[in-house]
């Protein structure tokens, strides 16, 4: 045992377990995180996913060595494994925040530390520490013996990010599914699978044509329509994945952010994109284009038609916004994000010249002044000579999600730099205070005492802190019909914590939150589901005003864990037969078309173990048996079972990757078949991201040909 009583193994094993937890990835360069198939000498844990490559490993390993014959036998045995791991923290997909670089633009010599570990790894190895920095605040501290301020100096504002970090938000999150905490008092609301298999869904719309189709986007360039029996149309809507410009194996903000439908759609088939492309000096850039649907086809667009309306030039890759909206006056609204980076370092938020940070409002419909949209004559920055004519309302720094309500008020979720998350109602003019302040608080001391500023700043309806998430996505105001109980309420949620919850104006005109809960008990008593994925996508209603929200086990666009809930209230109050009184205009498919039946996949907690090769430990090999928890053992059908597949699984069991697959090595097993087609590439984190036919029972295997792998265990140097 050492230092204050925690072992080196037992730091380890918090780094590892650390590696494991989502949060806001972003690389040192303000890039996004990659995976990747290298071999690392020294920074082994970031090999397959990080922000460092091959050669960055040799640097950084050659540093080592260096560092390492400069210790003392008693240095090298105490502190080897704290100066490799301090220095291979900058290969994290977090180094962005465990550096302080994303608000700063400046790197920390060392990563910042949790309280614990800054006190253990000081005792022990100060004079080790010393070198691997040059900064004379810590040098200064550790001369001195001053453990306080050199555990100070390395404290980051954040503190989520701390290295080795523990995940607050963990409270209800097991085996990649959440299950909303009851904290009363709470309303209790359940949820509907109606989609799964999305590649990251960023957006849910109606087309508001009568057809009660709903159009569900993927991050990666794809719309698929979606019937309200849960049925698919094959081949997508709209599939522009060669224009967009995304990382499908990182955790990209950038791709194809929403779709909206113009007003008069049912008649003159037009549709509007906002995606991300790069030029060919890979300049990145927002666009906004016109598009049509097909003249023979109501569920295919045309994708040789495409006007664009706006681009518009991204300094960086994040904070991109991403949201379209008409509104009752027949004009888009263009929701986007201030740029990028942390902080806005180049103020284009407060900067009206600038369309970055802002809400404009365009009309589509005519073209002027050399432009493919018009200017609608009350925007209220048009006499401005300072001012671009589209902007509509500015201050914003990431607006993520936004919906009109009851009355046409316009509200908006806008993601906060690192202390609160805000809600939103856009006005004309209005002024939302980023970068000067972020949400009710000061964040830029230079900024937020300008007069010109603070007297016009329109608060946030409501903000809040980190105790409750990260990241706010936008929600709606229910106004459907199956729900009674949450009309007016404005449904919202965070993508960082999984958490959803409700505000409701009063009487007074004062905002309430409302916390939200699921009880498993009531929710399977009325047949829904009371978990989901935790990472919240996006929020979307359909025609009759009920709400829908996307979430993913893992939040990138290449990977398949999106799944589509719908959400209701735990009681129902309301005879469905009453809201079910529209009528539905049927859809026509062409003779290339088909429909894809919805498969209802496991919740999530899928239970994997290995069987028959003899092993007394860790049994690292044999034939491979998985079941939804409490459901029952199968075995998989070997027939077609490749050796991505056995990474999938080995890493599903916590292991590093598969060494060998094979096809009835250890007898036959018993029970249920499962998995007959499972087609993964071996990226995926989890079994119902890989192509699938669902979990129903096969009949074309049998047991003497069920699926064996043996996994590779993981190694620590």
């Amino acid at each position: 045992m050492i230092g204050i009583g925690i072992s080196a193994n037992t730091w380890l094993l918090l780094a590892v377990i650390s590696s494991a937890v989502y949060g806001h990835r972003m690389c040192l360069n303000y890039q996004s995180p990659v995976r990747m198939v290298e071999t690392f000498s020294l920074c082994r844990d970031f090999e397959t996913f990080g922000c460092c490559n091959k050669q960055d490993d040799d640097m950084i390993n050659k540093r080592y060595l260096s560092v390492m014959g400069n210790l003392t036998a008693e240095q090298k045995a105490n502190c080897s494994e704290v100066i490799k791991e301090l220095l291979c923290q900058v290969c994290s997909e977090y180094s962005a925040h465990q550096y302080d670089f994303e608000k700063t633009g400046k790197s920390m010599s060392l990563p910042g530390l949790c309280d614990d570990y800054c006190d253990d790894i000081f005792k022990r190895c100060s004079d080790a520490i010393t070198h691997i920095t040059n900064d004379e605040t810590l040098l200064s501290s550790i001369r001195n013996n001053d453990k306080d301020g050199f555990c100070e100096a390395l404290k980051l504002p954040d503190r989520y990010y701390c290295y080795p970090f523990k995940d607050e938000y963990s409270s209800g999150y097991v085996q990649q599914f959440f299950q909303i905490p009851k904290e009363k008092p709470c309303s209790q609301i359940c949820v509907e699978e109606v989609a799964n298999h999305v590649y990251s869904p960023t957006s849910i719309k109606p087309a508001r044509d009568g057809s009660q189709r709903l159009f569900i986007s993927e991050q990666r360039g794809i719309v698929w329509i979606y019937l309200r029996n849960k049925d698919r149309i094959h081949p997508p809507f709209l599939n522009v994945t060669e224009r967009v410009t995304c990382d499908l194996n990182g955790y990209d903000e950038r791709g194809f952010l929403d779709v909206e439908f113009h007003p008069n759609f049912k008649a003159n088939g037009l549709f509007y994109v906002y995606y991300n492309f790069a030029d060919k000096e890979e300049q990145d850039f927002t666009r906004i284009s016109e598009m049509k649907v097909s003249d023979n086809d109501m569920n295919t667009a045309n994708v040789s038609y495409e006007r664009v309306l706006l681009e518009i030039s991204q300094p960086y890759r994040n904070h991109n916004g991403g949201q379209l909206l008409f509104g009752s006056d027949g004009y888009l609204y263009i929701f986007v994000g201030d740029g990028g980076a942390g902080g806005d370092p180049h103020n284009h938020a407060q900067n009206k010249s600038s369309l970055l940070g802002k809400i404009l409002r365009v009309d589509p419909g005519i073209a002027t002044d050399g432009q493919s949209y018009g200017i609608p004559d009350d925007n209220p920055f048009i006499s401005d000579p300072t001012a671009r004519p589209e902007v509509y309302a500015y201050g914003l720094r990431n607006p993520w999600k936004c919906s009109f309500g009851v009355g046409g008020r316009l509200y908006c979720g806008d993601v906060g730099q690192s202390t609160e998350e805000e809600i939103n109602i856009i006005v004309k003019g209005g002024n939302y205070g980023w970068r000067a302040l972020e949400g009710h608080r000061c964040y830029d001391e230079s900024m937020c005492h300008n007069v010109s500023i603070t007297e016009n700043h329109i608060p946030p309806i409501h903000s809040y802190n980190t105790s409750f998430g990260r990241s706010v996505t936008g929600g709606y105001q229910y106004r459907g019909c199956e729900n009674s109980k949450l009309r007016g309420f404005y449904i919202y949620g965070d993508f960082m914590s999984g958490r959803i919850a409700m505000l409701r104006q009063n009487k007074q005109g004062r905002w309430i939150p409302r916390n939200v809960c699921m009880s498993k008990k009531l929710c399977t008593r009325f047949g829904k589901q009371y978990k989901y994925p935790r990472y919240i996508q996006t929020f979307g209603e359909d025609e009759s005003g009920e709400l829908y929200f996307g979430a993913a086990i893992e939040p990138r666009p290449g990977s398949r864990s999106g799944r589509i809930y719908k959400l209701s209230q735990a009681y129902p109050t309301t005879c469905l037969s009453e809201c079910n009184r529209y009528i539905e205009r049927p859809t026509v498919l062409s003779s290339e078309a088909r429909f894809e039946r919805y498969n209802p996949l496991p919740e999530g907690e899928i239970e994997i173990r290995l069987e028959g090769s003899g092993q007394t430990r860790i049994q690292t090999k044999g034939r491979v048996r998985i079941r939804p928890r409490h459901g029952r053992w199968s075995t998989i059908c070997g027939q077609a079972f490749t050796i991505n597949d056995g990474h999938v699984i080995c890493r599903m069991m916590g292991f590093l990757f598969a060494r060998e697959v094979s096809v009835g090595e250890f007898g036959p097993g018993r029970g249920r078949i499962r998995f007959e087609n499972l087609r993964c590439s071996g990226t995926e984190d989890h079994i119902d991201e890989c192509d699938h036919d669902g979990w129903q029972e096969v009949e074309s295997c049998d047991h003497g040909s069920d699926a064996c792998v043996w996994c590779e265990t993981f190694t620590f140097t």
